[in-house]
């Protein structure tokens, strides 16, 4: 199944895997928030 995920969106399974054991914990409210504060580290 993570093969088919990572083929369908163009990733490798090593960087899937990599973003599942930095992010796979998480809840959605916080990866919001991860993203907005990224999103303002940017401008």
């Amino acid at each position: 199944m993570a093969s088919d995920v990572c083929r369908l969106h163009g990733v490798s399974p090593n960087t899937f895997y990599k973003w599942k054991a930095k992010f796979g914990g998480m809840q959605v409210s916080n990866t919001r928030k991860l993203k907005s504060v990224d999103v303002e580290g940017r401008n």
